[in-house]
């Protein structure tokens, strides 16, 4: 075997190593992250007016079938100006909130220890202070400065701010546009604590 021979197979042999190597590397996996942002747009609340409210999960940002209603699966409900939450006498869910009055929504970096309110036959947990009613144009605004607090329906913790009520949220909606569209950015922290930034 030659000088140039022997280094030949030499390289060869280094290479078919180095990729065997490789194909025994584990690749750790991408950790989920714990807080996830999302801006949710036109999320219809009854637009139809048929009376069943839309059904929202926070985790995977995804409208919930009506046929599931009766289940943990969902947090928020929407229909009209009506806000359900998925607890007390609106689901057999955990979920609670609040709304706080005058905080940023991005400097918000931890949610409450108490004063959540869970639904019951006579008051959502919400409420209806969130908006405002001009009985002149029929118009509904979203009262700035407001945010909810919420715990989902498996206890997690997020803060939601709504934006538009109108379709496409337009900054001056006009009495003819399409009405109960909800756009609202939310932050959830997967990791079960009450960290919110």
């Amino acid at each position: 075997m030659t000088c140039t021979q022997f280094f030949s197979a030499a390289f060869l042999a280094g290479a078919i190593g180095l990729a065997s190597c490789g194909d025994d590397a584990v690749v750790e996996p991408t950790p989920t992250p714990t807080q996830v942002a999302t801006t949710a747009k036109d999320i219809p609340g009854d637009t139809a007016n048929t009376g069943h409210y839309t059904f929202y999960r926070l985790s995977d940002s995804s409208i919930v079938a009506l046929a599931d209603s009766a289940t943990t699966k969902w947090d928020i409900a929407f229909r009209g100006t009506s806000i359900l939450l998925n607890s007390g006498s609106s689901g057999p869910g955990a979920a609670a909130g609040q709304v706080l009055t005058g905080v940023d929504f991005d400097t918000l970096s931890m949610a409450p220890e108490t004063g959540y309110n869970v639904d019951s036959p006579t008051n959502a947990a919400l409420g209806k202070t969130w908006y405002s009613y001009n009985p002149a144009n029929h118009l509904i605004s979203i009262v700035p400065g407001k945010i909810f607090v919420l715990k989902t329906a498996d206890g997690k913790y997020a803060k939601l701010q709504l934006l538009g009520y109108y379709k496409g949220a337009p900054a001056s909606p006009k009495p003819e546009e399409p009405a109960r569209f909800f756009t609202f950015k939310y932050v959830i922290q997967n990791d079960g604590s009450r960290k919110l930034k």
